[in-house]
């Protein structure tokens, strides 16, 4: 388990300690069972970082013994769908935006013909 820098403590953030222990068993087990390469995560409350961690191997190579690094720069191929999905619902819960809102009031590339016409939920 490798830590970096954090902002405050997990209690200082509201945060109970303890489950960071479950946290880190949990990825643990999976990493000892093969079941994942490796684990980290980043938690944050208000804007300051309570906790950041990293653990398991940064390659399958058995010739490869480097660790994942709390600031190892990953490939996440696809998963940014989802984070985009979630801040897109959370501003539309916000009221900021709506879903039938066009992009192209967003991005100027989709004013014109033939992209003027998608909208927020077609992403």
């Amino acid at each position: 388990m490798i830590y970096s820098r954090t902002d405050c403590l997990p209690a200082d953030a509201g945060y109970d300690e303890e489950r960071l222990e479950v946290l880190n068993k949990h990825f643990q087990k999976m990493i000892d069972a093969d079941e994942i390469l490796s684990a980290n995560y980043c938690l944050s409350r208000e804007g300051k970082v309570f906790a950041n961690a990293a653990m398991g191997k940064l390659s399958y190579r058995d010739d490869d013994d480097r660790l994942l690094q709390p600031d190892t720069i990953q490939w996440i191929a696809s998963i940014t769908k989802l984070f985009c999905a979630v801040a897109l619902f959370k501003l539309a819960e916000d009221g900021m935006l709506r879903l039938d809102q066009a992009v192209g009031e967003f991005i100027d590339e989709f004013k014109e013909v033939p992209f003027n016409r998608i909208t927020i939920a077609h992403l």
